[in-house]
């Protein structure tokens, strides 16, 4: 093997092993940013989403009703109030259908629905009697039927809450297997390019070093 095939395969290899490294590490880095992307996005995010849902009926619309009963707030400010918290709860519902469900979270989810379009049957309601301004009605739904038509809400979302809670514990307890194993393949890939940097320069040192220098001492000896 010439001198020049032997340094042109010891640049091949550690250009090769380089490339292997850093094209793995990207890898990794990819893996894990969309791990943490995930469990941010679809996990946390929806929890925000789920608890904004909830806050929009058990508190806003809730409340509004007590205010306007108690004449802290005027029935045309309560029905402005409860239209809000209406669009804003359709608004988070719809974000939070778009991220990806698992098939339990979908059951539950396809289950709220249909909880839902009962509630909003029932502030539908409400929004007649604050639009027309009659207090004693207001007393009657507020004793009768404001919280059988909101409390069922709150058992799907504390259910979803949960979910969101124990997928994220999952996809991270993966995320962590996943790493441990992307540790192991990026150690054995280390390894590897260290073992080929060592042949590389013992080659190198052997293979072209010895004869450049022999031929060296070969010339000064015949110059001599």
């Amino acid at each position: 093997m010439t001198i020049k095939v032997k340094l042109l395969a010891c640049i091949s290899l550690l250009t090769a092993a380089i490339v292997a490294i850093t094209g793995f590490g990207f890898y990794a880095l990819r893996v894990e940013a969309e791990i943490a992307n995930s469990i941010v996005v679809d996990r946390v995010v929806p929890m925000e989403q789920l608890k904004r849902i909830g806050d929009g009926y058990a508190v806003d619309i809730v409340d509004t009703a007590h205010k306007v009963r108690a004449g802290a707030l005027s029935p045309e400010d309560g029905l402005a109030n409860v239209d809000r918290a209406l669009s804003s709860i359709e608004g988070h519902w719809n974000e939070y259908i778009s991220t990806k469900l698992t098939d339990e979270e979908k059951k539950l989810a396809d289950h709220f629905a249909e909880i839902k379009l009962q509630a909003n049957e029932g502030v539908d309601e409400l929004k007649q009697i604050l639009a027309a301004g009659d207090l004693s009605a207001l007393a009657t739904f507020a004793d009768t039927k404001l919280y059988p038509t909101i409390d069922p809400l709150g058992t799907d979302i504390a259910q979803l809450v949960d979910l969101q809670i124990a997928v994220a514990k999952q996809d991270l307890v993966d995320g962590n297997v996943l790493t441990g194993l992307l540790m192991t393949v990026m150690t054995t890939l280390s390894v590897l390019g260290a073992g080929v940097a060592a042949f590389s320069i013992w080659t190198v040192l052997r293979g072209v070093i010895r004869p450049v220098n022999s031929i060296a001492t070969a010339m000064s000896d015949l110059a001599g």
